[in-house]
C-alpha cells in the first residue's frame, strides 16, 4: 500500500499531470477531468483539490509544530518531516527544548511565529500514561495527565489555527488511541482523555 501511494498519489508526475489537466489542458479535457473528479465517492472540493496540488512537493515551505516530539512516535513522525524538508518547532517538556520549558504555550507560539512564520502543520502528539485504579488516582496525577494529554490540545489549536484560517491552508493532527474507544480498568485517566482527544478533534471538522 506504501509503495502504491508513493507511486501515485506522491508522485509528482502523476499530480503534476493531473493538475495541467484540471487547470491548464483543453477545455474537453479538462471538463473531463472535472467530471471524473465530481464522481469519486466522496466529497472532494475542486478548488482545494487544486490549491492542494499546486503545493504538493512545495513541503520546504510547511512549518510544523510537533508536541511531544523530543520521544516516541513524535520524534519518529519529527524525523520523517524533517527528512522531507519541513520545518519542525518541537514542544517537549523533555529536551529539546530546555529553554522553554518555564513559558506558556502562547509565549511559545508568539516565538514559533516570529523566529519561523506562520504554522501550517500542528501535531498535538504529546501524551503520557500511567496504570492505576480510580481510587488510587492522585490529583496531582490527574491534573498532569488531563493537562498534557487533552487541555494542551485547546492551548495549541488556540493559538495556531487563527492563522490557518486567514491563510486557508493548515493541518491539525491530534494523536489518540484505541482507548479513545474502549476504556481499561487501570487507565481509566489515560483513556477518558484520548476519548476527549477525539471528541475534540471531530469537534473542529
Amino acid at each position: 500500500m506504501a509503495s502504491i501511494i508513493k507511486y501515485t498519489a506522491l508522485n509528482p508526475v502523476v499530480t503534476g499531470g493531473l493538475l495541467y489537466a484540471l487547470t491548464r489542458a483543453p477545455v474537453d479535457i479538462r471538463e473531463k477531468a472535472i467530471a471524473a473528479v465530481s464522481s469519486l465517492p466522496y466529497a472532494v472540493e475542486l478548488t482545494t483539490l487544486i490549491r492542494t496540488l499546486k503545493c504538493h512537493g512545495c513541503v520546504e515551505r510547511e512549518l510544523c509544530v510537533m508536541t511531544g516530539g523530543s520521544g516516541g512516535l513524535g520524534q519518529i513522525a519529527t524525523r520523517h518531516l524533517i527528512k522531507k524538508g519541513v520545518r519542525v518547532a518541537i514542544l517537549d517538556i523533555a529536551p529539546p527544548p530546555t529553554e522553554l520549558l518555564n513559558s506558556s504555550v502562547k509565549e511559545i507560539a508568539d516565538q514559533v511565529k516570529k523566529e519561523h512564520g506562520t504554522v501550517s502543520i500542528l501535531c498535538n502528539n504529546a501524551g503520557i500514561g500511567r496504570t492505576n485504579l480510580i481510587t488510587e488516582a492522585t490529583d496531582a496525577n490527574l491534573d498532569k495527565i488531563f493537562k498534557i494529554n487533552l487541555i494542551s490540545h485547546w492551548y495549541t489549536v488556540r493559538e495556531f489555527l487563527p492563522d490557518m484560517i486567514r491563510a486557508k491552508k493548515g493541518h491539525i493532527i491530534s494523536t489518540a488511541s484505541m482507548a479513545s474507544y474502549t476504556t481499561c480498568a487501570g487507565m481509566v485517566d489515560y483513556c477518558v482523555t484520548k476519548a476527549g482527544a477525539q471528541a475534540f478533534t471531530d469537534g473542529m471538522e
